[in-house]
């Protein structure tokens, strides 16, 4: 994480104001890297990828270098066996549940939904305004 932090400063530094993550899953990572960086003058832009599968979420640990999908994610992703509607529904739940924890802290989102599906990221966004906005209610 180190050199991450200091090749984002040294960004900011050189005129950089948005900063784009690789597609994170666990909270408290995102809490500690969001400490260390609140000196650097950035926007700091959340990635996020909704799991479709279990070998989705696999493949994303095992063979995409710095990516790191918990165990307990991978877990849930099992459960749905082979259906992938059922794994597309959890991955969906993951995300919203994520960013609705996550959205106060930080400057904004990119949605990664699989190729031509729209409709998950708009489910996700929608999903997300509403935990919002009954929040914000109650």
């Amino acid at each position: 994480m180190e050199r991450e932090i200091d090749r984002l400063a040294m960004k900011a530094e050189q005129g950089a104001h948005v900063a784009f993550s690789q597609p994170v899953f666990d909270e408290e990572l995102l809490d500690r890297f969001l400490d260390r960086i609140k000196g650097i003058d950035i926007n700091f832009m959340l990635g996020v990828i909704p799991l479709r599968t279990i070998r989705h979420a696999e493949f994303l640990h095992y063979e995409v270098p710095g990516m790191t999908i918990p165990q307990w994610v991978r877990n849930r992703m099992a459960e749905a066996g082979d259906n992938t509607d059922i794994a597309t529904g959890i991955g969906i739940e993951i995300a919203v549940n994520f960013l609705s924890r996550v959205v106060d802290v930080i400057d904004g989102i990119y949605l990664m939904p699989p190729f031509k599906k729209y409709d998950i990221a708009v489910r996700i966004l929608s999903d997300v305004q509403s935990s919002q906005v009954n929040r914000a209610t109650t």
